[in-house]
């Protein structure tokens, strides 16, 4: 399986996935993507979990994330500080970025000069046996025999007492 370079488009699927990579690439907290997005940080989690968003917010979201991969400079930490960062006109590129100036936000916090991530080959079938895992008998050297039962007379059943609290 070919994994996407970080142009094309989210690493996983859906929302959940842009999300993700939203996170890695700007190093901001939940409390500040929902921030970002117009949202509550609720509302986001249950976009990466999955649950359904409306076309405006998975189109702001999008382009959210297009703007970051714009200006990423290669860690999440210089992409955070650089979108906390004020500028010389007094505007925070995270207001900029929510209230959808993305281009604006390019202008003030200038393109990134991230390196490409090499995109990675798949691995052959030799590789992927090679690393799965062995079975459980090899690993702790169990026998498979079954479980031992004392014979004898079987007991029955004693009814308990529950004290009353008081």
């Amino acid at each position: 399986m070919e994994r996407p370079n970080q142009n094309e488009g989210p690493r996983q699927g859906g929302a959940g996935g842009v999300i993700g990579e939203l996170r890695r690439l700007s190093g901001l907290t939940w409390d500040q993507l929902g921030r970002l997005l117009g949202v509550s940080r609720r509302s986001l989690h249950f976009w990466a979990s999955g649950k359904a968003m409306t076309p405006t917010n998975e189109e702001h979201l999008h382009r959210v994330l297009a703007t970051i991969r714009k200006i990423d400079r290669g860690t999440a930490a210089t992409n955070r500080a650089a979108l906390l960062a004020a500028s010389k006109d007094g505007e925070f590129p995270l207001d900029l970025l929510a209230d959808g100036q993305y281009d604006r936000v390019v202008a003030v916090v200038g393109a990134g000069g991230a390196p490409e991530r090499p995109a990675l080959k798949p691995l052959s079938q030799a590789a992927w046996d090679a690393r799965k895992p062995p079975p459980p008998e090899e690993l702790v050297n169990a026998l498979q025999d079954s479980v031992h039962r004392e014979i004898g007379r079987p007991r029955a059943a004693r009814s308990v007492k529950v004290r009353g609290a008081g």
